[in-house]
């Protein structure tokens, strides 16, 4: 009865690795980026088409290889970046797994050419599926040129799971970004299609780099971030309060100079924020964090996108100190201001009144406390409001209301929010919402992952009162707005709802609903009188 459990042929085993590692044509671009800076690169240009699916090719100006590596190269786990455990534990480059080559060979048709400094022959290697089909001498410049063909030609299921070539495309330019702003002194180029798409030159200034990269409108709303402890520096960008997006896809997160998608550094940046941010709301920026090699596990994923922190703990602590004092020195902070709309009488209980500050109020205050209110659900039916009587409002924030009971408070945004919910989702039950057709059309740009979720979500919107339609490619006009909204706020919350339902379609109505209502509650700071509240 033995022999069921057989040893899987190399080419399995090397395209079983793939699916680890090779998710689409912007994780090649990511390994070829990564094995060009760690081959001490100061120029890369990268070369792509048909989303990468039928071209990627990455050429540097590095270290390069001699004819004996360049074969070994193609190998599982065949790497010149560690020898040991130890090596590993205290690990500089950005790759080390010895996989990228191999995984991708075996998915795809790599041509190789590289060059060694010093040596006047470079060494040309062709591999197909894995397989080695042709080694020769070649003449070349010094470094290493990679061309990735055919991307999953021997695996079409794979190949089934891409999206649009224009989706794969700028994931593509993603990748491109995220690696290239933290290497201001590599100089980077991109064309797509034979045509130039970006050109960004060598720079000694980090903030030029991030300007490069993001743009200048962009760059403009983010302040600097800094923390230099001697255990861990923190240092980076990030932005105002009121800039901010419904999904952290604009937050770029970085440990040790390697991009990662991280809750332990996520979740201390939100709680450093605090209630300066509603829920579900996210800053943009970069931050990166530099700490010792042997603190940090990166052997946790096989695409290197998550790390694992021996104190991530310590790490939450460094990181919410580091964007509460960033708020705190920033000039649009201001102290908390308490409201009332009637003097409370002279007979309160307690006698004299403490001031906010006593209290623990003040904004500066409360940033360093970690202090967060017992959120109790009040009882439905009138009786309980019958009961409340307004006194003001605290830092623009909490609506304040005195009861049989004692003092209310109630966050405006979120009770709002709630009542704009519960409203929206009846009417979409029914005939839906009512639209207001605009007297002029808004035109917006969106990219392929934007476009591809606005088709997704189109008749959801039409029962919410929008009405959009393409206007040419990536362009489409807004050409009506749910007519309890502001007109021109319509680009932008349209924007965010794209971003918020991104990934959700079986979730679409209830994302656009909570979405809506989100975006259109009264904001904290907005001074509110007895008759709103």
């Amino acid at each position: 009865m033995g022999g069921s459990i057989r040893l899987l042929p190399s080419r399995v085993i090397d395209q079983i690795a793939a699916g680890e590692v090779v998710e689409r044509p912007a994780s090649v671009l990511k390994e070829l980026l990564e094995n060009a800076l760690d081959a001490g690169a100061s120029r890369v240009v990268v070369r792509a088409s048909g989303g990468g699916i039928r071209l990627v090719e990455v050429c540097d100006d590095g270290s390069g290889m001699d004819r004996v590596d360049a074969l070994e190269a193609f190998k599982r786990h065949t790497t010149s970046k560690i020898r040991s455990l130890e090596d590993l534990a205290n690990l500089q480059s950005l790759g080390f797994r010895g996989e990228a080559l191999s995984s991708i060979a075996s998915v795809s048709r790599v041509e190789l050419v590289t060059r060694p400094r010093g040596v006047e022959e470079a060494t040309r290697v062709l591999v197909e599926g894995g397989v080695v089909r042709e080694v020769t001498a070649w003449g070349a410049p010094e470094g290493t040129m990679v061309r990735v063909e055919g991307l999953f030609y021997n695996v079409p299921a794979r190949r089934k799971f891409l999206r649009t070539e224009a989706t794969e495309a700028h994931h593509l330019k993603g990748v491109l970004e995220r690696i290239a702003i933290l290497h201001p002194e590599v100089g980077f180029s991109y064309d797509y299609e034979e045509r130039r798409s970006l050109e960004w030159p060598p720079v000694e200034q980090w903030a030029h780099r991030l300007r490069q990269v993001l743009g200048e409108e962009h760059f403009s709303q983010l302040f600097p971030v800094e923390s230099g402890g001697q255990w861990c520096r923190i240092r980076g960008y990030l932005s105002h309060p009121n800039h901010h997006r419904s999904t952290a896809s604009e937050l770029w997160l970085y440990v040790n100079q390697r991009p990662v998608q991280d809750r332990v550094i996520l979740g201390a940046i939100l709680r450093g924020y605090g209630q300066l941010l509603d829920r579900g709301r996210y800053p943009s920026g970069v931050i990166c964090l530099d700490l010792p090699p042997q603190d940090v596990d990166v052997n946790v994923h096989p695409a290197k996108r998550e790390v694992r922190f021996r104190d991530p703990r310590r790490i939450q602590e460094e990181v919410v100190l580091a964007v509460r004092r960033f708020l705190r020195e920033q000039p649009w902070v201001q102290p908390l201001e308490v409201r009332l709309e009637k003097p409370l009488p002279e007979s309160s209980p307690g006698g004299e009144q403490p001031s906010c500050e006593s209290l623990g109020l003040g904004f500066r205050e409360g940033l360093e406390s970690s202090w967060r209110p017992q959120v109790h659900e009040a009882p439905s039916g009138g009786g309980g409001q019958a009961a409340a009587r307004y006194l003001g409002q605290a830092g623009g924030t909490y609506l304040i209301f005195e009861t049989q009971g004692g003092i209310l408070l109630v966050d405006q945004h979120a009770a709002h929010e709630r009542i704009l919910f519960e409203e929206l989702r009846a009417q979409s039950a029914g005939e839906g919402v009512a639209g207001q057709r605009l007297l002029w059309s808004e035109l917006i740009e969106l990219d392929p992952p934007q476009e591809e979720t606005l088709e997704e979500i189109r008749p959801e919107l039409a029962r919410l009162g929008w009405l959009v339609e393409p206007f040419g490619a990536g362009s489409w006009r807004i050409l009506s707005v749910p007519t309890w909204m502001d007109p021109a706020c319509g680009r932008e919350l349209l924007m965010d709802l794209l971003d918020a339902c991104r990934g959700q379609a079986q979730q679409q109505l209830e994302s656009l609903l909570a979405s809506m209502a989100c975006r259109e509650a009264v904001r904290a700071g907005k001074k509110m009188g007895p008759v709103e509240a």
